[in-house]
């Protein structure tokens, strides 16, 4: 049922939880787009014209949100197997390229430096480049491993556009499945819709722990290195 609320100027200003979308058309065998939105609540109206256009029209659209968060967010919107798959590849990836970066990046740049016969406080970025240049040239085996950090930071940005690319599509998928189950088990009206709260909506304290578990990734591990 739409509300309203007051924009500029105390006009109302309706409120439609559907997006446009009629709620008893049907999304999938079993499945309308109102039982949908019962499963999605927060930000409905959004997601129920984005999967109107996906499902009708076959116009998908970028999620920006997945795509900065990638598996969190799928955590998030309580998909929890592709956000624990992805969430973890996410981690591993950071993990890895922080452990290169200093212990493989870091020396291959000051032996560069050192060879040349620049101090590491006074190069300049030209400087820099050019010593890292040319010992590369030297020794081609530590090309691979100077460009393995950078590898993983592109495996990472991989993940994220596949992300942001997949997340809508992937989430209208996960919503109708739960949607057709819940139908299947649900004994009354009640139950169903016990379910769809339980089931549906974000968890938001998977959002904190996440950021929690970033800030200690991102911060605790320089005072070590």
């Amino acid at each position: 049922v739409g509300g309203a609320y007051r924009g500029f100027g105390g006009m109302p200003v309706a409120f439609d939880p559907m997006g446009g979308v009629n709620p008893g058309e049907p999304i999938a065998e079993n499945a309308t787009y109102g039982d949908v939105s019962k499963l999605v609540q927060q930000n409905s109206g959004y997601y129920m014209a984005v999967f109107k256009n996906m499902n009708t029209y076959k116009r998908g659209k970028f999620n920006f949100s997945a795509f900065l968060f990638s598996g969190g967010w799928f955590l998030y919107r309580k998909q929890y197997k592709p956000g624990i798959l992805l969430t973890a590849a996410m981690l591993l990836l950071y993990i890895g390229s922080m452990l290169l970066s200093y212990f493989a990046l870091n020396p291959i740049m000051l032996t560069a430096l050192d060879t040349a016969g620049i101090s590491y406080s006074d190069a300049t970025y030209l400087q820099l480049m050019s010593a890292l240049t040319q010992y590369l040239s030297d020794n081609p085996a530590q090309y691979v491993l100077f460009c393995l950090p950078l590898l993983l930071y592109a495996l990472m940005l991989s993940i994220m556009v596949f992300s942001g690319i997949r997340a809508n599509r992937m989430y209208m998928k996960h919503c109708i499945r739960t949607v057709q189950e819940i139908k299947r088990t649900s004994h009354s009206e009640d139950d169903a819709a016990a379910a769809y709260s339980a089931r549906g909506g974000v968890n938001t304290a998977v959002a904190f722990c996440l950021l929690g578990c970033y800030l200690v990734t991102r911060w605790i591990p320089l005072f070590f290195l």
